[in-house]
């Protein structure tokens, strides 16, 4: 199979891990998107929202938007900054922290398939050729 079919399918095998897990879950209320911002300011713990822009390689107005939603939704807490007022932090709630801690579960048992799969020697050459790949698209 060629690399592109295997990526296609690849995520969208991952696609749908996550969208099962998350369906039976009580916190099934989020798009992908939101998951997708939620895992980047668990990751960047506590970011600004610039920061979080800069991350997620999208503006500051489309950002402050989704977290704007995501608040009046309980997942994350916006915090005007006291030294400059102009900068606001993002904070996961403990249902946005529940959420994000869910998330990073399901990645974890996705590469346990690989695990079990995959002998030693083939996963470190995995690991050594995805890495070398992840450099040139991030």
């Amino acid at each position: 199979m060629k690399i592109e079919k295997l990526i296609e399918k690849l995520s969208q095998s991952m696609e749908r891990f996550e969208t099962q897990t998350f369906k039976n879950s009580s916190l099934s209320d989020l798009t992908s998107t939101q998951i997708f911002y939620l895992d980047a300011i668990f990751q960047l713990k506590n970011p600004k929202l610039s920061e979080l822009a800069l991350y997620l390689n999208v503006s500051k107005p489309t950002v402050t938007f989704a977290i704007n939603k995501m608040e009046k939704q309980g997942y994350v807490i916006k915090t005007q900054s006291k030294e400059d007022r102009r900068f606001f932090s993002i904070r996961l709630t403990s249902k946005g922290n529940k959420l994000a801690k869910v998330h990073d579960r399901i990645h974890k048992s996705y590469a346990a398939v690989f695990k079990k799969v995959l002998d030693i020697k083939e996963l470190t050459t995995l690991e050594t050729l995805l890495g070398k790949v992840l450099k040139k698209v991030q």
